[in-house]
């Protein structure tokens, strides 16, 4: 195996990367608190969000009002959604510690969620419309190392099958619900 091309994108390490939907961008998130959209075809970097206070630890691209949008947390202890353009549309906050993981819950189809996972022991829901945190859920003895819901489930049905995953050496299974 060959390198091809490599590139220096930040003065530290590189904690995560995510192509975005058109495939030719890709975000790259770094512990210099920065966020940054490179272009696949040239090498060179096309954006750079600013907005976090230290290390960006996780970044995910979601479909939010027909658009393209990017959610990234960190250990700023904020969860910030951008704009595809760059712009920072919402920050939120509510753990009290570094945020580890994001998961986009799809299976509402009245509210916009993303689950978190924090090295505060919690899972948090947020809602996007609103732009708060719809439920916290403190279960776990450690760092939420993973969020994420079941394969080969029934879409259809509501409110169920998120499995977080904790540096307690346990995996939960749950069933969110929400009252609209």
């Amino acid at each position: 195996m060959k390198i091809e091309a490599q590139k220096d994108a930040f003065g530290n390490e590189v904690k995560d990367d995510k192509t975005k939907s058109n495939d030719a961008l890709m975000v790259s998130a770094s512990s210099d608190s920065n966020i940054k959209i490179w272009d696949i075809r040239t090498g060179k970097k096309s954006q750079e969000l600013l907005g976090h206070k230290s290390d960006v630890q996780v970044i995910i691209q979601i479909s939010y009002l027909n658009e393209t949008f990017l959610v990234s947390g960190g250990k700023d202890k904020q969860i910030k959604l951008w704009s595809i353009d760059g712009e920072e549309e919402k920050n939120m906050n509510g753990h009290e510690d570094t945020i580890i993981c994001l998961f986009e819950a799809k299976w509402y189809k009245d509210r916009k969620l993303i689950i978190s996972g924090s090295a505060d022991w919690s899972i948090g829901v947020w809602d996007l419309l609103k732009g708060n945190c719809a439920k916290f859920i403190k279960e776990h003895k450690g760092n939420i190392s993973s969020v994420f819901r079941l394969k080969n489930v029934d879409y259809s049905k509501e409110g169920n099958d998120l499995v977080s995953a904790s540096y307690d050496n346990k995996i939960n299974f749950w069933k969110v619900e929400f009252k609209v």
